[in-house]
């Protein structure tokens, strides 16, 4: 039996390979994609905010939630969809999706129509951006039942399958 694995999209290069080297410290199983998760394939703008440093805490695909004005940088990345990793065998149908995107969930979860409607798709995690009843709504039409959690001072949806 697998006692699991990680597999993180991450568009942003220094945080890429920051993350390689803590999942690699700590010697978890992972794999890395150093693209953005979204609604298709294709190229967006990744607009980092705040810091252009490893770690930043800010940077989004979503143009509705950052702008060239609030960037430091912008950088054009590689985007995917979840349903596509899954449907080639890139990557295995997920048990728990934890989702945080700056504003752009509600694309990841549009691309992931395939993988939500998956009855091992058990647990989500989002947290959101001024989007909670968009998250909410499309996970409860996908049979989860959703809440809504304050952590740190932060946000979340949390979304169960619904039996």
């Amino acid at each position: 039996m697998e006692d699991g694995r990680v597999v993180a999209f991450e568009p942003y290069p220094p945080n890429v390979e920051r993350l390689r080297h803590i999942l690699q410290r700590n010697d978890a199983p992972r794999e890395i994609e150093s693209r953005a998760l979204s609604d298709g394939e294709g190229e967006r703008t990744f607009f980092v905010i705040g810091t252009d440093e490893a770690g930043s805490r800010e940077g989004s695909i979503e143009d509705g939630y950052a702008t060239t004005d609030d960037a430091v940088r912008t950088i054009t990345v590689e985007t995917t969809t979840a349903d596509n990793a899954v449907t080639a065998g890139v990557h295995p149908p997920p048990n728990v999706v934890k989702i945080d995107v700056e504003g752009a969930a509600p694309a990841v979860l549009a691309g992931m129509e395939g993988t939500l409607a998956r009855p091992d798709c058990r647990l989500l995690v989002v947290e959101p951006h001024d989007n909670e009843a968009t998250i909410e709504t499309v996970l409860e039409d996908a049979s989860f039942r959703t809440r809504r959690l304050r952590v740190g001072g932060s946000n979340r949806v949390v979304a169960e399958r619904a039996e």
